[in-house]
């Protein structure tokens, strides 16, 4: 190869790279609330920013998710999953939620404990190079799938917004609320939260004394490849230096893509079969356990049953829109085994009391569901269910 022609593959080769590591710009930012308290304040990060979500959710383009938390007493990791897999198993389909099932179980896990007050998450997306998970700038883990990265931000800029307002305020653009910036700029971890989440690093097992014995074949699939970015980019409106970052010393386990089960309403057997790729069994011989990611499916599968029944029975009343009332209600809804509904309860309300009672009237009227998957072993199940009221799209 001549040297002219070296250096010419040489630069596109410099200008591929600087692309994919094109820094990414403030989208929006919007706080996240339960019963009238503010758990964390949301920013959205795009290497080409706009106010269109299905354009951001298709860009290839560097892209973060970001979380810092505003609750004192913290999120409980329980809450931090249940919040991800609600959002997730909504604005998803059901074949996107197979094939990133083993991926999103090893995203919850990543995070260890409670996370506390001014704890920064970051999930950073580069195109090819996959999804990276950093919290208070160590680095917790890394997903080679870019796919999980849209199964994530669909739960935000998707079609059901988790409340009123988040989704419109990440969206916002270059017109994103002053006020919630400067607050979000001024959150940093303390340190000592900086050595917990080293804590929640892999732990590195021994390598094994040398032992003479005789070698025997084993068959063994393709690690994932190591993470290649070894820094996490910090949004360029925190202006501290940031601590050095630690990498894990393993990688995650290689994810496995559920491909097998087709969309519908499938039974837990079903399920279970999609994800281990094995014949559903009848009935009167069930499988004795489900795997995480076969419990994972079978819950947001039924998640997801839920809201569309619910919303097929929302009564938008006519007075309602008259006065172009619109908005988000979220309701704390407990099923019991049966399908039965225990309790309704308001999460977030409206202004406007006919919306709030429309949409406790659909929960009521779209009861009784379908019984709880058994593979689940829970006596019954929690959901935080978002009725939205827009004009035109209901």
């Amino acid at each position: 190869m001549s040297v002219k022609l070296w250096a010419i593959c040489a630069g596109l080769l410099l200008l591929m790279s600087n692309s994919l590591r094109a820094e990414a710009d403030l989208n929006g930012v919007a706080a996240y609330s339960e019963l009238g308290n503010e758990l964390f304040i949301a920013a959205l990060y795009a290497g080409q920013t706009g106010t269109n979500a299905q354009e951001l959710i298709n860009g290839s383009y560097p892209k973060r998710m970001e979380l810092k938390i505003l609750a004192k007493q913290g999120i409980t990791q329980r809450q931090f999953s249940r919040i991800w897999r609600e959002s997730v198993a909504i604005n998803n389909t059901r074949d996107a939620l197979i094939a990133q099932a083993e991926n999103m179980v090893y995203f919850e896990e990543l995070v260890r404990d409670r996370l506390e007050s001014n704890d920064h998450l970051v999930i950073a997306y580069t195109p090819l190079r996959g999804v990276d998970v950093s919290l208070n700038s160590i680095l917790l883990g890394h997903i080679e799938d870019d796919a999980f990265f849209t199964l994530l931000l669909r739960s935000w800029i998707g079609p059901v917004p988790s409340s009123t307002g988040f989704r419109d305020d990440l969206l916002k653009a270059n017109t994103a609320d002053t006020a919630l910036v400067n607050r979000f700029n001024a959150m940093y971890p303390r340190n000592a939260r900086i050595e917990i989440a080293k804590s929640w690093l892999p732990v590195v097992a021994p390598p094994p004394e040398d032992v003479d014995k005789p070698e025997v074949p084993v068959a063994v699939t393709t690690p994932a490849a190591a993470p290649v970015a070894t820094t996490v980019t910090e949004p360029k409106i925190l202006t501290a230096e940031k601590p050095a970052i630690v990498k894990p010393e393993v990688s995650p386990p290689v994810p496995v893509a559920l491909k097998t089960a087709s969309p519908g309403s499938e039974p837990i057997a079903a399920v279970a079969a999609a994800a281990e790729k094995k014949p559903v069994q009848a009935a009167a011989n069930p499988e004795p356990g489900l795997s995480k990611a076969q419990a994972l499916l079978a819950r947001q599968f039924y998640m997801a049953d839920v809201f569309k029944k619910i919303n097929a029975h929302v009564d938008y009343p006519r007075r309602a829109q008259q006065l172009r009332q619109t908005g988000t209600v979220r309701l704390s809804v407990v099923i019991d085994g049966t399908g039965n509904v225990k309790t309704v309860a308001p999460v977030e309300e409206l202004d406007f009391v006919m919306l709030n009672k429309a949409a406790l009237a659909a929960v009521r009227s779209a009861a009784p569901f379908a019984p709880l998957p058994a593979g689940l072993d829970v006596a019954e199940l929690e959901l935080s269910v978002p009725i939205t009221f827009a004009l035109g799209e209901l």
